[in-house]
């Protein structure tokens, strides 16, 4: 044997890659996330349109502050399942501070009424 060289030996394995893309639950998920989506974006619409006047007696700001506040609990809980393992903790941190943030914009606007 050459000086400086080692034997060979077996050629490391190959590490496996954690991809499994859009499982069917993954798929149910966003579909949920979605139709979670819609009543939460009507609900920003109203809470918003009835702080720019048009609201005379306050029903569409109670409606929309309902259709803003439920919905985005359910949003918060299923939008971190879809990203993968590693990133889900960090999702789930941003999701919960979107939803404080998007919180105490309805309420300051309710404030503000």
């Amino acid at each position: 044997m050459l000086a400086g060289m080692s034997a060979p030996g077996p050629e490391p394995a190959p590490q496996p890659v954690d991809h499994r893309g859009w499982t069917a639950g993954r798929l149910v998920l966003a579909a949920a996330s979605g139709l979670m989506a819609l009543p939460f974006l009507l609900g920003l619409w109203l809470v918003l349109s009835s702080t720019l006047g048009g609201d005379p007696h306050g029903y569409v700001v109670l409606g929309g502050t309902f259709l803003v506040l439920v919905p985005g609990i359910l949003l918060v809980c299923l939008v971190p399942w879809l990203l993968p393992d590693r990133l889900r903790l960090r999702g789930f941190g941003l999701a919960v501070l979107g939803y404080a943030l998007v919180a105490v914009l309805v309420g300051t606007m309710l404030a503000n009424l």
